[in-house]
């Protein structure tokens, strides 16, 4: 039918730039296609949170290989230490909050997103020595709520890690291999608490050479962009993933 081809077309659109993103800023993944599936509709958010975590994870493989050198092992071990029971608290409220308690909390996440993000867009260089670990931790907790509930661990942890006096390369690898391991920490607690169905499997199974291509093509397509314009583009990712928790809120 073709409002089934339309769909399946949109879909692969949103993977693909979402893919794209990711690859080349380290994070975006999960919000772009919960952005895009959410403002039109075309799949239940609850399955589709479980099909961002394995396509992404799917990415971050293929993107990490032969650069797992260059990631900073305190940012990521830190940073995945308070994910851990967060994401589990993230996870059990989507389960049984409903719908508008749902809202409200993303209307909170998305003005403090905006707020921060905006900030930070005026002073996009690093800091001058990187962030102690309470706060890398903190980071990482509010991180791993938003991604048990929404499926999207990025913002906050960007908004950090793009803050640290790292190199660029360093930062991206670094968020790429936090967003593997979330993905596995997330997809094990779906499975646990609420096993996924036959079809949702075999979806994923058919999107991961799709996932790989996209990742492998934009590996060799990077933005002519200063660090500092990197940084800048980051934070407007944020900002824009911040506004539209708001705008689905408003309506």
């Amino acid at each position: 039918m073709p409002t089934e081809i339309t769909t399946i077309a949109l879909l692969l659109f949103a993977f693909a730039l979402g893919t794209y993103l990711q690859t080349i800023t380290g994070f975006a993944f999960g919000l772009v296609v919960m952005g895009f599936i959410a403002a039109t509709n075309l799949y239940p958010l609850d399955k589709l949170a479980f099909i961002v975590s394995c396509l992404s994870m799917v990415n971050s493989t293929t993107a990490l290989r032969g650069h797992a050198h260059l990631i900073d092992r305190r940012l990521l071990i830190t940073t995945l230490l308070a994910c851990i029971p967060s994401t589990i608290i993230g996870l059990w409220l989507l389960l049984y909050l409903n719908q508008s308690d749902q809202d409200v909390l993303k209307l909170i996440l998305g003005i403090t997103l905006l707020l921060f993000a905006g900030l930070m867009m005026f002073k996009p260089k690093p800091l001058e020595q990187q962030s102690s670990t309470k706060v890398i931790g903190f980071t990482g907790f509010i991180a791993g709520f938003m991604g048990g509930m929404f499926s999207t661990y990025g913002p906050p942890i960007a908004l950090l890690f793009y803050r640290q006096p790292l190199q660029l390369k360093v930062i991206i690898k670094t968020l790429l291999a936090v967003f593997w391991f979330t993905s596995l920490i997330r997809i094990s607690a779906v499975v646990v608490l609420d096993t996924p169905n036959i079809d949702l499997v075999l979806l994923i199974v058919v999107c991961v050479p799709w996932i790989i291509l996209c990742t492998q093509i934009s590996k060799r397509l990077p933005l002519p962009f200063t660090d500092i314009n990197m940084r800048r583009m980051s934070f407007g990712i944020v900002i824009v993933s911040g506004a539209s928790l708001i705008v689905g809120f408003l309506n």
